[in-house]
């Protein structure tokens, strides 16, 4: 089974709402979702600040977690705060502004207060676990300020990026291009996979209906 990130709507203050929000539905409040990664235009949402650690009971055992949380509104204002830098770190692999507009629309078509990203079965992946939260935090931390080389690898292996010269077209999946493994693989590490490539979760726009 694939380790997963999930970027959710709710309406509760929470992280991880699959696992508190009792009424949570993957079918409409999994907005997108991934394997093995958080996809890059993800990260674009949140900010340091943004940030939440919290200890889940969980039989008799006791669980700390941390993911980004933030209203849905600001969300979709710091993405679009965010672009011009991620064009600029990823300059040599072309503009993101559609690929973010996609996005967008992803977010604008639910109503939910909320939006997260439960992250823990990509953070488990890395020992230990809490080397994987830093990372991201550094990742965050970095975003209109950090031009780094290093700053674009921390993205990179965040997104887990595959043998990419250039992001893929945008639209590659709707307009039905052709394209190598790794283009489908790069695609979906921007802003991830909606239902039809999942097969969970909400249609997004960036997907055939």
């Amino acid at each position: 089974m694939s380790n997963r990130s999930y970027l959710c709507g709710t309406n509760l203050e929470t992280i991880y709402p699959s696992f508190v929000d009792k009424s949570y539905d993957s079918e409409n409040n999994t907005i997108a979702c991934d394997v093995y990664c958080v996809p890059l235009l993800w990260t674009a949402l949140f900010r340091p600040a943004d940030l939440v650690r919290k200890t889940f009971k969980v039989d008799r055992d006791e669980i700390v977690a941390e993911a980004p949380l933030t209203r849905r509104t600001t969300a979709i204002r710091q993405l679009g705060e965010a672009l011009p830098y991620f064009n600029l770190v990823f300059s040599e692999e072309g503009a993101l502004n559609e690929y973010a507009d996609f996005l967008r629309q992803a977010l604008e078509a639910v109503e939910f207060e909320y939006v997260t990203v439960e992250l823990q079965e990509i953070a488990c992946l890395m020992n230990p676990e809490q080397a994987y939260y830093d990372m991201f935090r550094l990742a965050l931390a970095g975003i209109g300020s950090d031009l780094s080389a290093d700053a674009k690898q921390r993205f990179a292996d965040i997104a887990q990026f595959r043998d990419m010269d250039k992001f893929p077209p945008a639209r590659l999946l709707l307009d039905g291009l052709k394209g190598e493994d790794n283009d489908f693989w790069n695609h979906c590490r921007v802003c991830g996979a909606g239902a039809m490539e999942a097969g969970i979760g909400r249609p997004v726009p960036w997907e055939p209906a």
